[in-house]
């Protein structure tokens, strides 16, 4: 085999892997963790619960926060919180959904906090809603708890999809109260093409990253 040549194989693989470092499945939610208090998010009814920001960061961070939401309502066995459309989806991809969820001890009314999807037929998260799957945390827990989907296939007719956070209070009246931070619903591109996940680089990473690259590459071509 002509060196040369092989060098040069060896200097395309390892660009074709950095490349590859820099994309990754997005996260199609605007203000998922809460750095910019509660902007994008809003309550499904008003009348049953209320929204804030709370500085309680799920990573401790002390420029970021969460969001509170205090169900209120009435009735019993009522889930009620706040929602956000992430947009446009294509029936039959893959899709990952989640986040941090904290359950606060000390409470008197029981039930859990939930995070889930309403997969809708129209665009924009109107017409009707064809399934709406959930992640729950059914007891109180004072530490910050990881909600994860796994691959979700988007049902068929599915247009739009909205994405849901919410306390779900099993008693009539009072207040349960749930925290949610580092929400997510992703569009599952690494995990339709089973593609080995690479840490991503910043620009400024990547750029380091080329150059030492191509140092390598005319080293090669010395050498051979």
């Amino acid at each position: 085999m002509n060196r040369g040549f092989h060098g040069t194989r060896v200097f395309t693989a390892i660009l074709v892997l950095l490349a590859s470092g820099s994309a990754g499945a997005v996260n199609l939610l605007t203000n998922p963790g809460f750095n910019s208090g509660t902007t994008g998010w809003a309550l499904s009814d008003p009348g049953s619960a209320t929204l804030s920001f709370d500085a309680a960061d799920a990573n401790g961070s002390p420029g970021s926060g969460s969001a509170r939401i205090d169900n209120n309502s009435v009735g019993a066995s009522n889930g009620t919180g706040i929602a956000q459309c992430a947009g446009s989806v294509t029936a039959g991809n893959n899709y990952t959904y989640g986040g941090k969820v904290l359950f606060p001890t000390g409470q008197n009314r029981t039930g859990s906090v939930q995070v889930g999807l309403r997969w809708w037929d129209g665009a924009g998260c109107t017409g009707s809603a064809i399934s709406q799957p959930r992640l729950s945390l059914n007891a109180a827990n004072a530490a910050w708890v990881s909600l994860d989907s796994g691959v979700q296939v988007a049902p068929v007719g599915s247009v739009s999809v909205q994405f849901v956070a919410f306390p779900s209070k099993v008693e009539a009246g009072g207040t349960l109260v749930g925290q949610f931070d580092d929400l997510y619903i992703d569009d599952g591109l690494l995990a339709q093409g089973n593609t080995v996940a690479v840490p991503s680089l910043s620009q400024a990473g990547l750029a380091f990253m080329l150059l030492l690259v191509g140092m390598v590459g005319i080293r090669l071509a010395r050498r051979y």
